[in-house]
């Protein structure tokens, strides 16, 4: 059984947020109405690009309600299909409680991600696993060549950090303008053999600087020294195993960028000055 409650914005912050969104996605949402009160949960359906529930998080919603915590209420379309807040009507369901949602008519799946974002509810995982998923909808067949799922895959094989991710990968800096392509869904994979090669490379630094290896400054310094044509890997290697003291843990890329010219040339004849500007 539907009942009506009377709508109220908890603040005026988070209408304007939500405001803003709506206008970036123009027309295509009709109009926002409710909250309403569902018993019924047949009466919902789960979309299928909307993220899975996870269970530790499903624990934690379930024992605040419990609590009495009162969620907001989860975003639905004009056909019923839950748009965000699967955890909360799960956690509902299973305390056999009434739904509380919204209804958002001609909202898609696509619509989503910006209003999220504008909310501030969604981070860079939410958003990988979307368009994840958004990937082998669209591309059932080669959807492990598109450019999520690959940066998924790669993360798996390799759990840099999001920086260095991006680094190797888009051959970006994690930025505001990087970040916002990526929130939109237009990240772009530059080179993935030449990242795959260069994250082993790193990964072998493991044994040798375990402080400084996966850290976003000395890999940042370490691309740079890749990227200088003289820089010979066999050589850093070797270098590196036989000097393994003078790499410290450094406050900058600048710095590392020093320590690696310093190891890299020591008691060496031929000198490459990798901290040169081109």
């Amino acid at each position: 059984m539907k009942h009506n409650l009377q709508f109220r914005e908890r603040n005026e912050d988070k209408s304007r947020h939500l405001t803003h969104g709506l206008q970036l996605l123009g027309t295509d949402i009709k109009t926002i109405h409710g909250p309403y009160l569902e018993e019924d949960y047949g009466k919902f359906i789960i979309h299928p690009l909307n993220r899975t529930p996870e269970e530790e998080d499903l624990k934690k919603l379930k024992k605040a309600i419990e609590q009495k915590f009162v969620p907001e209420p989860i975003k639905v379309n004009e056909l019923m299909e839950i748009m965000d807040g699967n955890h909360r009507f799960e956690v509902w369901k299973d305390l056999s409680m009434p739904v509380l949602y919204m209804v958002y008519e001609g909202m898609r799946m696509e619509h989503v991600p910006i209003i999220n974002d504008n909310q501030k509810k969604w981070n860079w995982k939410t958003y990988l696993d979307y368009y994840t998923a958004v990937e082998k909808k669209n591309h059932p067949y080669d959807y492990n060549l598109m450019p999520y799922n690959l940066f998924h895959r790669f993360h798996q094989q390799h759990p840099f950090s999001n920086n260095v991710l991006m680094l190797l990968l888009c051959e970006r800096s994690f930025d505001r303008s990087s970040l916002r392509d990526f929130k939109e869904g237009k990240m772009v994979i530059h080179d993935w053999s030449k990242a795959k090669k260069r994250a082993v490379f790193l990964e072998g630094m493991k044994d040798f600087i375990p402080e400084i290896w996966n850290k976003r400054s000395f890999i940042i310094a370490m691309i740079h020294a890749l990227n200088h044509k003289e820089f010979n890997e066999k050589r850093w290697t070797d270098q590196l195993g036989r000097n393994r003291s003078e790499m410290w843990v450094c406050s900058n890329h600048l710095q590392y960028r020093e320590r690696i010219e310093f190891v890299y040339n020591k008691t060496r004849q031929k000198k490459v000055y990798i901290t040169r500007e081109e």
